[in-house]
């Protein structure tokens, strides 16, 4: 009796041992292990940025990785069962990163910054100093529009993309005050040369010396056709109008006087405005 109260025990505590293995919550035998997220690089770029996502308990399948960037789905380009490279989708915004693995989802404590792609100015030589150049104005209350011309060869490489914004330069001049009101502006071609067409765009703003972006209200998708005539308006009572020091491109670099209508006329100063185009996917 004694033995088969024994065999009985032993067989139910075996029971109890298996009887729920690969089952939904079993303590002792988990189906999957869920994916630890311990961090990634690089923590910040505009969308087709590759990022590599290190941590652990990734499948070594890459489509059964689920990867999102603040919520947008990503395509993921290969794994291991620590790493994970993917890329920023279209759509993206900044936000924590999360990896889904067999329905367990992993978050990351810190975010990625979602930026923009800057396209620079025809013949911009990269230095971001807008005061080695120099600077435009005079003593008179004229208030003129100086403008750059992206043409069509110049806009190419960013064909499906967005125009996003606008980064303007104040001179960074001693002389002049800490801020200076400036118009920013965004003209499509009128097909005339030397005219610019439709404005798209124009904000009254003010402007600190240096860099200064402004964020377009309705971006403006890049065609194989898009032409573009970016710049801003300002009253010329001191030095405002920055230029980098880099020999100018012909026909992209214009002025003309207000109320800024009809053509515009090729600036003759040895250097380019300091405009550029904010580009994101």
């Amino acid at each position: 009796m004694h033995r088969r109260m024994m065999f009985w025990s032993g067989m139910a505590f075996i029971l109890f041992l298996f009887g729920g293995c690969g089952g939904n919550g079993d303590p002792f035998f988990p189906t999957s292990l869920s994916p630890i997220i311990s961090g990634f690089s690089p923590t910040s770029g505009p969308v087709g940025t590759s990022v590599t996502i290190s941590g652990t308990n990734f499948s070594t399948t890459p489509a059964s990785n689920t990867v999102k960037f603040n919520g947008t789905a990503a395509t993921v380009t290969s794994s291991t069962a620590s790493q994970i490279i993917t890329t920023v989708p279209a759509g993206a915004t900044t936000g924590p990163i999360s990896v889904t693995v067999a329905g367990n989802t992993a978050t990351s404590s810190t975010s990625f910054t979602v930026t923009s792609a800057v396209l620079t100015a025809v013949g911009y030589d990269g230095d971001p100093v807008p005061a080695n150049g120099r600077g435009e104005g005079d003593a008179t209350t004229e208030s003129d529009e100086y403008l750059v011309f992206f043409d069509t060869t110049t806009l190419a490489p960013y064909v499906g993309q967005r125009v996003v914004g606008l980064r303007i330069a104040y001179c960074s001049y001693s002389g002049n005050p800490a801020t200076w009101p400036f118009v920013a502006v965004l003209y499509n071609d009128s097909g005339t040369p030397n005219t610019p067409g439709t404005q798209l765009f124009s904000d009254s703003v003010t402007f600190s010396k240096g860099w200064n972006d402004v964020t377009l209200i309705n971006p403006v998708t890049i065609t194989s056709s898009t032409e573009l005539w970016a710049g801003f308006q300002v009253n010329l009572t001191g030095w405002p109008v920055s230029y980098d020091n880099n020999a100018v491109v012909p026909n992209t670099q214009f002025v003309r006087y207000s109320p800024f209508t009809g053509a515009a006329f090729s600036i003759g100063a040895p250097h380019n405005l300091n405009v550029r185009l904010l580009v994101s996917p």
